[in-house]
């Protein structure tokens, strides 16, 4: 990943195992964001763990052109992993804006 092949780390990920935990959760949702793989985001980190998994979930289902539920996993989500109110006007004004791009 840092070498900037996104997809080499995500096969390196597959051929070691357990990338569904950890560092290698991490490294997996930020080469399937580098590749803008939105559906793959969507398929594996939802419900979200963490908030940085929130974050790219919701932007991951506004780019699938599901912004409501992009908005509802946020409130629901958010809620249950501690978001704080300034974060939450952000993501939300970030999924609007993706959105009403699509």
């Amino acid at each position: 990943l840092v070498s900037g092949d996104p997809e080499a780390a995500l096969i390196a990920l597959r051929e070691l195992g357990g990338d569904d935990v950890g560092y290698a959760r991490a490294i997996r949702l930020a080469a399937l964001r580098r590749l803008d793989r939105w559906q793959g985001i969507v398929d594996g980190f939802s419900p979200p763990r963490n908030l940085d998994e929130l974050a790219a979930l919701s932007t991951a289902l506004a780019e699938l052109g599901e912004p409501d539920r992009a908005l509802s996993v946020l409130e629901t989500e958010g809620r249950a992993l501690g978001l704080p109110e300034p974060s939450m006007r952000d993501l939300t004004a970030a999924v609007r804006a993706i959105g009403s791009l699509r």
